[in-house]
């Protein structure tokens, strides 16, 4: 998959002329992203890299987001709360109610849950953490999940579903 990236970001006057773009995988994608964002600390390369690397699915995040509207906002949040701290993380598991109220039933943990995910080539592989199952195989977990709902067949060719 390719991505079409401006070189100079359409926030700060650049055109979608194709001397304006260049192509990049999804990867170089958010690290351009993040790497703009630790050089300007600008919030839409914050918004950016986080939504190209799927981090941005829980409506804990979103809601976050959204309370907090404009610039100004956002980076006073980002001050008080830096990326990868705990906040970001409770904000996330607070998304996933539902689904940490059924796995309760089951004495289960949201870390617990088991996937069986079937490669393209057909191999097989248990995992509990499907986040990092996706960083490692480079696909998009908020994708990989709706596979494992049945909202899509497949993602890149990998199928899941919950074991």
């Amino acid at each position: 998959m390719i991505h079409k990236h401006h070189i100079i970001p359409k926030y700060e006057g650049g055109s979608d002329d194709t001397s304006n773009i260049v192509e990049l995988t999804p990867k170089q994608h958010a690290m351009w992203h993040f790497a703009e964002w630790q050089r300007k600390r600008n919030w839409e390369d914050f918004c950016g890299f986080k939504m190209l690397l799927g981090d941005v699915n829980s409506p804990g995040w979103r809601n976050a987001m959204a309370r907090w509207a404009g610039k100004k906002g956002a980076e006073v949040l980002l001050e008080k709360y830096p990326p990868g701290s705990d906040y970001w993380i409770q904000m996330g598991a607070k998304g996933n109610k539902a689904q940490r109220e059924k796995l309760a039933e089951e004495g289960k943990t949201i870390a617990e849950q088991k996937w069986v995910v079937t490669s393209p080539e057909g191999e097989e592989f248990e995992i509990y953490n499907m986040a990092k199952f996706c960083r490692e195989h480079n696909l998009l977990k908020n994708k990989m999940c709706e596979v494992g709902k049945g909202v899509w067949k497949q993602h890149r060719g990998w199928k899941c579903c919950k074991a």
